[in-house]
């Protein structure tokens, strides 16, 4: 099974929460939209059993794993 994926990239000002490749919402604070992609992931995974992960891309367009769910 594809694990599904929810990333925090920066966006304007602030951050957007992307699942998979959709934005979701905005926040101004990175550690805003971590807490939400982690409670959306952790959420998602034990109500359907798919795998989950948290993606953060940095501005210096490094990608860093956040955490699996599944």
């Amino acid at each position: 099974m594809k694990r599904q994926m929810f990333t925090v990239a920066p966006a304007r000002s602030g951050w957007q929460l992307y699942e998979d490749t959709e934005g979701r919402d905005w926040f101004g604070d990175v550690r805003q939209a971590l807490a939400a992609a982690t409670a959306l992931a952790a959420h998602r995974n034990s109500r359907t059993g798919v795998p989950t992960g948290v993606i953060l891309d940095v501005c210096s367009g490094e990608r860093l794993l956040m955490g699996l769910y599944g």
